[in-house]
């Protein structure tokens, strides 16, 4: 069978458009497999999808919705692929955390629900066969108006995926700047996480597992883009990149064999390596890690089920500066129930940290974690009932829904402090020019106002020229507000 994959473009985004992995990786599986699949990313360019249709004629359209910021896009090219009457498959974190929705919605046949490599394989041959949508694992789907849900999928064996095949996208067109690095592209090493953090949508779609690929593989990976397209830097986008030393010290050895000249960072967790293991990943190429500490707040740690000491924290963080990596320490605030002592405490916190910067986001209760779990049955919220609804929700960048003790406006004003503090930090490491965040910023509002086509170029940056200013005044006006939380 023939299948069309679309990545819908994001709304009023300033950052650089990342590759869409889990497409490539379903489109290389079902290619290996006997069927045709193509991917169109409208982050990159605003195809049109009547004449891709015309032209490749596809027998089932997928649809990837990973955010909320997707959706607008990801209905109207779903109706758009409705007027020829082909099906629609709607995959990614969002739909598999609210397929009923998704399913009302009119433009949507079928949700493929978790990672869906496996999942497309046997829905096409089924399809092919005649075989019913029920003997197919990690689907839902409406039947006679009543929503049928299939068995729940068992994850794929990773080491068993063949590799990305990249000619399905253009990947010169998804490299992004990251600090001393011009050509840096987000891969994964991994899937999934052990941890069940109430805030994450990992205990629901990953069911707190996480699972490996092989090392080797991801090492020639990396060749291939580094040989194939001059790739000078990776950024892991594993939900968690190592859980161990042994399998970091695995990693970076075959990584310094392999000649491979390339930096790289990703997503750690507090307290798992220390300074010598900082060194050793140093000498391997990393140059920045993201930690998610969410809290400066021991109950507030607590009732996140994050499982981290504080304590730790400033040692992990002054060990990285010593080995010459960049560290971003990652803040939630907003929190159900925080008061604002527990958010001054949190500033506090973050203020006296030795991290080379800081990102605050404000809560927003993602479907599928255990917190919006709570609300709902609360009924402090009620769930959107239309995909128009989802759409309107700008996770972590504005306020949403707030249950916290402090204003919209005070939350705000901490966000924007931060915010601005890391975009005009001067020096982030030896390795690293001055002013490397800021120039990584600019870069990415600029290359994303030409992505999304000259229509869209003046909204883009009127949103870009939005972020940056608000940032600025929310940053250094208020003074009451800011004397509050101990912001100098």
């Amino acid at each position: 069978m023939r299948v069309l994959f679309i990545n819908p473009a994001m709304r009023s985004y300033v950052r650089s458009p990342t590759l869409p992995l889990g497409l490539v990786s379903i489109a290389t599986w079902l290619n290996a497999n006997g069927h045709t699949a193509k991917i169109v990313d409208r982050s990159i360019k605003r195809y049109n999808i009547s004449r891709v249709i015309k032209e490749f004629s596809p027998d089932i359209v997928g649809v990837s919705v990973i955010s909320n910021k997707g959706i607008d896009d990801a209905v109207k090219v779903s109706a758009e692929v409705k007027r020829h009457g082909l099906k629609v498959v709607w995959g990614g974190t969002l739909p598999s955390s609210v397929p009923k929705t998704v399913l009302r919605s009119g433009c949507v046949d079928i949700v493929s629900v978790g990672e869906g490599e496996a999942t497309w394989l046997d829905l096409l041959n089924a399809l092919s066969n005649g075989s019913p949508l029920e003997s197919v694992d990690g689907l839902q789907f409406l039947r006679d108006g009543e929503i049928v849900a299939t068995k729940e999928r068992s994850f794929i064996d990773l080491t068993t995926l063949p590799p990305s095949d990249w000619s399905l996208v253009d990947v010169p067109e998804y490299f992004q700047t990251y600090y001393d690095r011009k050509k840096v592209l987000f891969l994964y090493s991994s899937k999934g996480c052990p941890g069940s953090c109430t805030f994450c949508f990992n205990h629901s779609f990953h069911r707190s597992t996480r699972r490996r690929r092989s090392l080797q593989a991801v090492i020639e990976e990396i060749r291939r883009l580094v040989d194939g397209y001059g790739m000078d830097g990776v950024y892991f986008a594993d939900e968690l990149w190592a859980v161990n030393k042994d399998e970091m010290y695995d990693f970076c050895s075959l990584l310094k064999d392999s000649g491979l000249n390339i930096h790289w960072g990703l997503q750690s967790r507090v307290g798992v390596f220390d300074a010598e293991d900082f060194r050793k990943m140093y000498e391997a190429g990393c140059r920045w890690i993201f930690f998610g500490v969410e809290s400066g707040c021991p109950e507030m740690l607590k009732k996140l089920k994050k499982g981290i000491r504080l304590q730790r924290v400033d040692t992990d963080l002054n060990a990285c500066a010593d080995a010459g990596i960049v560290s971003v320490a990652a803040f939630i605030i907003g929190l159900p129930g925080e008061t604002r002592a527990q958010i001054r405490e949190t500033v506090q916190f973050a203020l006296g940290l030795h991290a080379t910067q800081w990102q605050f986001s404000l809560f927003m209760p993602f479907p599928g974690s255990e917190i919006y779990n709570s609300l709902v049955a609360k009924k402090l919220i009620v769930p959107p009932s239309s995909l128009r609804g989802l759409g309107r929700i700008r996770p972590t960048e504005q306020v949403f829904h707030n249950f916290s003790e402090a204003t919209d406006l005070e939350l705000k004003i901490i966000r924007s402090f931060f915010m601005w503090k890391c975009f005009v930090m001067k020096k982030l490491s030896k390795d690293i020019k001055k002013y490397g965040f800021a120039k990584k910023m600019i870069k990415d509002a600029v290359k994303n106002l030409w992505h999304r086509g000259t229509l869209h170029f003046f909204a883009s940056f009127f949103n870009a020229a939005h972020m940056f200013l608000s940032s600025f005044f929310y940053a250094h006006f208020f003074p009451s507000v800011k004397r509050k939380y101990g912001l100098k």
